[in-house]
C-alpha cells in the first residue's frame, strides 16, 4: 500500500488487527492499533477496540489486561461503548434495565466491572437509589452491527462466571 501511495484507513487496520487477533498474535495486534493512531491518524471503531481488547484480554497475562482495560476505558470515553438505562417492563415500573454494550468475553467482562464500579459508586453517594424505587434490576448484553446474533453465548458465559465469582446478589 505505500508502495503505491495508498494510505491505510480503519478498514484495513481492522482487518490487520483481526488477523493478529485470530493468529495469537496479540502483541502486533496492539502494535498495529497503535501505529493506526499515531501514525496515520486513524481513529478505531466499536470493531476495532473489541478486537483489540479481547486480543489483550485472551492473554492472561496482568499488565496486558491491565492494557485491556484502559483501552476500554478509553473506548468507553470516546463513546464507542454505551451504557443505556431504561425501564425494562411498562407493566413493572419498578424493574430498571441496564443494557451493557458486551459483544465478546473481555469487553464483557470489562463492561461488567465499569457497570459495577460506577453503580457502587451511585449507590455510595445515594444510599436510597437501590432501595425503594426498583425492585429488581435486568442487565442485558447490547447488540453490534458487527454481531448477528442478540448477544455472544461466550460473552454471557463469561459475565455469569464474574458475577458467581463474586459473589454478586445478581443473576
Amino acid at each position: 500500500m505505500k508502495y503505491n501511495g495508498c494510505r491505510p484507513d480503519v478498514v484495513t487496520y481492522s482487518g490487520l488487527i483481526s488477523a493478529y487477533h485470530k493468529s495469537g498474535q496479540w502483541h502486533k495486534a496492539l502494535r498495529a492499533f497503535e501505529q493506526m493512531q499515531q501514525q496515520h491518524n486513524c481513529k478505531p471503531d466499536s470493531y476495532v477496540y473489541q478486537t483489540v481488547i479481547d486480543s489483550l484480554w485472551e492473554t492472561g497475562i496482568a499488565w496486558a489486561q491491565l492494557r485491556a482495560w484502559q483501552l476500554y476505558a478509553m473506548a468507553a470515553r470516546n463513546w464507542q461503548y454505551r451504557f443505556t438505562v431504561q425501564q425494562a417492563n411498562s407493566s413493572n415500573p419498578t424493574e430498571i434495565e441496564y443494557v451493557v454494550p458486551a459483544f465478546t468475553p473481555g469487553v464483557a467482562v470489562l463492561a461488567l466491572r465499569k457497570w459495577v464500579g460506577d453503580l457502587a459508586g451511585q449507590v455510595e453517594s445515594d444510599s436510597t437509589l437501590l432501595g425503594a424505587t426498583r425492585e429488581r434490576m435486568v442487565l442485558s448484553l447490547g447488540r453490534s452491527k458487527h454481531v448477528k446474533e442478540p448477544s455472544s453465548s461466550a460473552a454471557c458465559q463469561a459475565l455469569l462466571s464474574v458475577l458467581a465469582g463474586i459473589k454478586s446478589p445478581f443473576r
